[in-house]
C-alpha cells in the first residue's frame, strides 16, 4: 500500500486501530504536507483525520492536538531539508522521527503520566547531575516521587504527587496563557515560520549529537 493509498484508506476509516502505528502517522503526515499548500493546512487535515479515526475506533480521548502538531512540524522540517524525499528516506536521514517517545517532551510529567529518569534525561537534555539535582529538590518539596521500576528494577520511575499535579497544572496554564498572549500579537504566518525554524533547529541538533553520529 502506497502512502497515498494508506492516507485515503485512513480517511475512509478502513484501517484498524491495531494496524495503524507511529510510522504510519509519519507516512500520512508526509502525504498531507505534499498535498497541502501550507504546513498549517496540512496540520488541519491531519488533525481532522486523526480525530475522526480516534472517534471511529471508540477512543476519542486518545487524540492529542499537541502531539499532532509536534510530529507535523518535525516532518515539515525534515521535508524542508530533503525536498522530494519519501518517508523511508527521511526516517533514515533523521532517525529520531521513528522515536515516538520524544514527542512527550513538553508534558512528560503532566497529569498522571510517569517517566523514567532516562526518559526525562532524553526529553529535557539536562546533564545527568543537573537532572538529579532538580529531582532531589522536587522530591524534597513533595512535588514528585521516585520509585524503583516494576518491570526493570534497575530504573527509577518519577511520578507527580497530588501536590505536584496542582503546581504542574498551574504552570501549564500560565505557559498556555503566555502562548496565547504572544500569538495575539503576531500573525499566523509568523507563528508558522517560527515553528518551522524551531523544528529545523531540533532536527539538525539531534542529527549532530554524538549519539546520532555513532548510529550512522
Amino acid at each position: 500500500m502506497t502512502d497515498v493509498e494508506l492516507t485515503r484508506a485512513l480517511e475512509r476509516r478502513e484501517i484498524p486501530n491495531e494496524g495503524f502505528h507511529h510510522a504510519d502517522h509519519l507516512r500520512v503526515a508526509l502525504v498531507y504536507l505534499n498535498e497541502a499548500p501550507t504546513v498549517d493546512a496540512a496540520l488541519d487535515r491531519m488533525a481532522a483525520t486523526l480525530r475522526a479515526f480516534a472517534a471511529s475506533v471508540g477512543r476519542p480521548e486518545k487524540y492529542s492536538q499537541s502531539m499532532t502538531e509536534f510530529w507535523m512540524y518535525q516532518m515539515a522540517a525534515a521535508r524542508a531539508l530533503m525536498p522530494g524525499a519519501d518517508c523511508d528516506s527521511l526516517a533514515r536521514a533523521f532517525p529520531h522521527l521513528l522515536d515516538a517517545s520524544n514527542a512527550e517532551n513538553r508534558s512528560r510529567l503532566w497529569s498522571t503520566e510517569r517517566a523514567t529518569i532516562a526518559e526525562l534525561h532524553a526529553d529535557l537534555a539536562h546533564r545527568r547531575s543537573t537532572l538529579t539535582s532538580i529531582l532531589d529538590r522536587l522530591t524534597e518539596r513533595g512535588y514528585v516521587t521516585r520509585e524503583v521500576g516494576e518491570r526493570d528494577r534497575r530504573t527509577f520511575v518519577v511520578s507527580l504527587t497530588p501536590r505536584g499535579t496542582v503546581v504542574a497544572r498551574h504552570v501549564d496554564a500560565r505557559l498556555r496563557g503566555l502562548e496565547r498572549a504572544v500569538a495575539a500579537k503576531v500573525s499566523k504566518h509568523d507563528l508558522q515560520a517560527f515553528r518551522k525554524v524551531l523544528a529545523a533547529v531540533e532536527t539538525v541538533a539531534r542529527q549532530s549529537t554524538p549519539a546520532a553520529r555513532t548510529r550512522r
